[in-house]
């Protein structure tokens, strides 16, 4: 009976609830179809697979938060701020098909309902239940992918010179750690990106469960970053040690994935001994709430108390007021109209079109994609390699092998990336040195060619040609540099513009990378180019086919 009397106040106090927010409810409603698309999109990166917990556990943590307290006044224009931000970036987001701005716009709009309940004393803490919805949203700029590869590299740094302490003979080139014969590539998922972002939504969640001061809180989550990356150092390490000291393979299948397990559990071990220890520099009662200001005690008695009390009794006994919420009702039939949009952009094929992006590539190659002979070159070998969808790599790779005079080289179409991909940066995390890099623009409609000379760990030379073009045939410019800050600055602007004119096209790049194995037979720098640009010729016309065959 209990469990009964208690299903059905909450089922009433839900019920309350959605009737006095309606408005604001169909404004929430209003992101939907957006917002399903960006939670798609999201779960194809492994490092933001996290984000069901945070859907999951967020209404129980609104809920552990609600109370009255004691009232803190705020500003209606704080709310009908978030509110206007929210509808400004929805509009931008169905205009251009943006999922993941209008995730960001669907975190103003439940920020500007939370700084309503916050004004009205229904719940107790605003800031941290609005932080934990920024673990929702995903690095604009692929900021993420880039944090891979720094982390990459540190990671394969720090595990190397850990190594070193264990003394284990080993060698570290760009991402790649030689130890004998044997080669450990600090892959993607190895970087620690997983257990990074997992690891600080999983104490931002702990943190409005267990309340904690302010700076206690900040120390944490920059403590969570510091154990997850800790401890991926150890993992790098151990399965190297593990695999050359005492032959046990933990590189992969189940004891793979219970030895990270089990390494996820120390950090979060080790974090719970972190904040334990800030426990020591204050006592337990002066703890306050993460955005809740310090009030003075107030007798149980005092008369606040009690007009405080008779205030909620009369708002919770009395019908809703619609002036308490006519902004969000005023704004709620242009949301109405932006959901339409939406609706009948999915509905037309806008929205589908644009939405098929966030499916895996289904464009595949075969080996009579390209000639058997080839400019005097015969086709050896062929193969598809498939990745996961933010390897730097790219998802998909069709390999040509072919063999002319003694000579062997490698033909590849890579595939699909979204910006200019810079491939010299791919072989310099795998070890090879950058001798040169020259960009030899094009006398015609095809795209310009970059190309370098690398270095391999035991001193053999290679030349690298390689372009890119969009799905369209469009060709890339390719930056001026490989690196440094003018790379840089020139990727970031030109990706920026790239995703406002060309959000929904992919790009695929063309390689040729050929081995100097005998430098008295080298392969001149004119049969590459040439071959390469056969090679464009014949994929930059396939392309379009095997897409529209799609």
């Amino acid at each position: 009976m209990n469990q009964d009397a208690e299903l059905a106040a909450l089922s009433s106090q839900a019920s309350k609830f959605f009737k006095s927010y309606r408005f604001e409810t169909i404004i929430l409603l209003c992101f939907a179809p957006l917002v399903y698309l960006h939670f798609r999109n999201l779960w194809r990166y492994d490092h933001y697979q996290y984000f069901p917990l945070i859907l999951l556990a967020f209404p129980y943590l609104v809920w552990n938060c609600r109370g009255t307290g004691p009232m803190r006044w705020t500003s209606p224009l704080w709310e009908r701020g978030f509110a206007v931000t929210s509808l400004v970036l929805l509009a931008i987001a169905t205009f251009f098909w943006s999922p993941n701005l209008a995730m960001l716009g669907a975190v103003f709009a439940v920020g500007s309902l939370l700084l309503t309940l916050r004004r009205g004393g229904k719940i107790s803490q605003f800031l941290p239940l609005w932080f934990v919805l920024w673990f929702l949203v995903r690095l604009p700029g692929n900021l993420d992918i880039t944090l891979i590869f720094s982390l990459q590299a540190w990671t394969s740094q720090a595990a190397s010179l850990l190594l070193d302490a264990l003394r284990i003979d080993h060698a570290l080139l760009g991402n790649v750690i030689w130890a004998g014969p044997q080669s450990y590539f600090v892959e993607e998922a190895c970087s620690g990106i997983n257990s990074l972002f997992s690891l600080t939504a999983l104490t931002a969640v702990a943190l409005i469960l267990n309340r904690r001061p302010p700076i206690h809180a900040i120390l944490l989550l920059v403590a969570a970053v510091f154990w997850a990356c800790v401890v991926n150092i150890i993992r790098v390490a151990t399965l190297v040690l593990f695999n050359e000291r005492w032959h046990i393979d933990l590189l992969e299948g189940t004891p793979h994935t219970l030895f990270g397990l089990i390494l996820f559990l120390l950090a979060v071990a080790m974090l719970i001994c972190t904040d334990q220890f800030l426990m020591m520099f204050h006592e337990s009662e002066h703890v306050v709430e993460l955005g809740r200001p310090q009030h003075p005690s107030t007798p149980a008695n005092s008369p606040h108390n009690n007009i405080a009390a008779d205030t909620n009794d009369s708002e919770s006994s009395s019908p809703p007021r619609l002036r308490e919420h006519r902004f969000a009702a005023i704004l709620s039939p242009i949301f109405a109209l932006l959901l339409l949009s939406q609706l009948y952009s999915c509905i037309a094929g806008t929205g589908r079109i644009a939405s098929r992006n966030l499916q895996p590539s289904e464009i595949a190659f075969a080996a009579t994609d390209l000639p058997t002979d080839l400019d005097g070159w015969t086709q050896t070998a062929f193969e598809v390699q498939t990745r996961d969808v933010v390897n730097y790599l790219g998802e998909r790779s069709a390999v040509w092998t072919y063999q002319r005079d003694g000579n062997e080289v490698y033909v590849s179409v890579d595939y699909p990336f979204w910006h200019w991909h810079e491939l010299i940066q791919c072989y310099q995390a795998q070890g090879q040195t950058l001798a040169s890099r020259e960009v030899l623009a094009s006398d015609d409609e095809l795209p310009a060619v970059v190309l370098a000379e690398l270095t391999n760990i035991s001193g053999q030379s290679s030349l690298l040609a390689f372009s890119l073009f969009r799905q369209s045939g469009i060709a890339m410019q390719p930056p001026p540099e490989a690196s440094g800050f003018t790379a840089y600055a020139f990727t970031r602007i030109d990706n920026n513009l790239d995703t406002f004119f060309n959000r929904n096209e992919p790009t695929y790049q063309v390689q040729v990378l050929a081995p100097i194995s005998n430098p008295t037979n080298a392969i001149a720098e004119d049969a590459i180019l040439a071959l390469h640009r056969e090679v464009t010729q014949r994929i930059r016309s396939l392309v379009p086919i095997k897409a529209g065959g799609d």
